[in-house]
C-alpha cells in the first residue's frame, strides 16, 4: 500500500533525479529548466523497515531504520518506480507540512531504476541547497555508464548537473547523436485491455525467471536488459501493477522482436496450429512476427492475457 505521500513542489528534484539515471544529463536530453517546470506529487510505498519513529503532533515521519526498504511512485505513468534500500533513512523539516527539507540515507544506500542504478555508503539529499550528495564509495552503472564513481556523486537540481570529484573512474558512453534505441511502432500492439490479470501476469512472470526450468516468463525476463529484469523482479507486484503502462511498452518492444519465441521455453506451452505454421516459415514480415507473437504470450499466459 501507498504508506505516506510527499506532496513536492519539489518533484523537480525526483524528474531531475530521473534524468541522471537515465542518463539524460550526461547526453544533454534533460534540461534542467524543463524539469523544474514539472510539479506535483510523489507517493511512497514501504516495504520494509525495522523501526518507524513519528510525531503525531507534526504528522511527519523523523526515521526510519533496521533496513529500509521504499518504492517512490511518481504519479506520471511515463515515470517507472523508483526503489530505494537503505539500513536507516532520517528525515528533517523546515516546517509543519509534510515536504523534507533534508533526508539522509546512511548504510548500504541504493537507489535503483530501469536504466541505471545508484550506491554509496551515504546520501544526503538537501531540498533547500538543491542538491542530492552521494559518499562513501559512490557507484553509478546503467547500460551506458559502467561503474563510474569517486569519492563524491553530487547532483545539482539548480543547475541540472552532475559532479564526481575526487578520482572520477568508469567507462562513459560515446557522445553521438542519434543513439537512442526504440521500439518499432509497425504491426500489432498489446493494448492495456487484453490484459485481464496484471497482477496474475506479473507473479507468474515472477515465479518463472525464478525456476531453473525453461518457461516463457523466464525467457521474457532474461530478455531484458539487466536494470529492467532488477525492477521487474526486486519491485512489489502492486507497485508494478500501478505502473502497467512501463510493463505494456516493454511488452510491445518484445513483441516486434524475431527471437521472442524459443522453443524450450514453450515445450509445455499448447501453441495453435497456425502460429505453429508461421513459426515453420523461414521468413516473416514485421507485421506476421508481431501478430504471431501476440499469439504466442497469449497461449503462454491464457489466464493473463486475451487471446485474439
Amino acid at each position: 500500500m501507498r504508506y505516506y505521500n510527499f506532496k513536492f513542489a519539489r518533484k523537480k528534484h525526483i524528474v531531475l533525479l530521473l534524468c541522471v539515471l537515465t542518463l539524460g544529463v550526461l547526453l544533454g536530453r534533460c534540461p534542467a529548466a524543463r524539469a523544474m517546470e514539472m510539479g506535483g506529487d510523489f507517493g511512497i510505498n514501504l516495504e520494509h523497515a525495522g523501526n518507524l519513529v513519528f510525531n503525531f503532533d507534526t504528522a511527519q515521519i523523523e526515521e526510519l531504520s533496521g533496513g529500509v526498504q521504499l518504492t517512490l511512485l511518481p504519479d506520471d505513468p511515463d515515470q517507472p518506480p523508483m526503489p530505494i534500500s537503505a539500513e536507516s533513512i532520517r528525515f528533517s523539516y523546515a516546517g509543519p507540512e509534510n515536504s523534507p527539507s533534508r533526508i539522509v540515507m546512511q548504510g548500504d544506500v541504493r537507489i535503483r531504476h530501469p536504466q541505471g542504478n545508484i550506491e554509496a555508503g551515504r546520501a544526503e539529499w538537501d531540498f533547500e541547497a538543491e542538491t542530492l550528495v552521494f559518499t562513501e564509495n559512490p557507484r553509478f552503472s546503467s547500460e551506458q555508464v559502467r561503474d563510474l564513481r569517486g569519492e563524491e556523486i553530487i547532483v545539482n537540481f539548480a543547475t541540472g548537473k552532475v559532479n564526481v570529484r575526487g578520482g572520477a573512474q568508469g567507462e562513459l558512453p560515446a557522445f553521438a547523436r542519434g543513439t537512442t534505441g526504440g521500439a518499432s511502432t509497425g504491426g500489432a500492439q498489446l493494448r492495456e485491455s487484453d490484459i485481464d490479470d496484471w497482477a496474475g501476469l506479473i507473479d507468474t512472470l515472477k515465479e518463472q525467471a525464478a525456476s531453473d526450468s525453461p518457461s516463457p516468463g523466464g525467457h521474457i525476463v532474461g530478455m531484458l536488459d539487466p536494470n529492467m529484469r532488477n525492477a521487474l523482479l526486486n519491485t512489489p507486484t502492486s507497485v508494478l501493477v500501478d505502473q502497467r503502462q512501463m510493463l505494456l511498452r516493454q511488452f510491445n518492444t518484445l513483441i516486434q522482436r524475431n527471437d521472442l519465441y524459443d522453443e524450450a521455453a514453450w515445450a509445455e506451452v499448447d501453441v495453435p496450429d497456425a502460429v505453429q505454421a508461421q513459426l515453420a516459415q523461414e521468413t516473416r514480415s514485421p507485421e506476421e512476427v508481431s501478430a504471431m507473437n501476440l499469439a504466442l504470450l497469449a497461449a503462454a499466459f491464457p489466464n493473463a492475457i486475451a487471446g485474439s
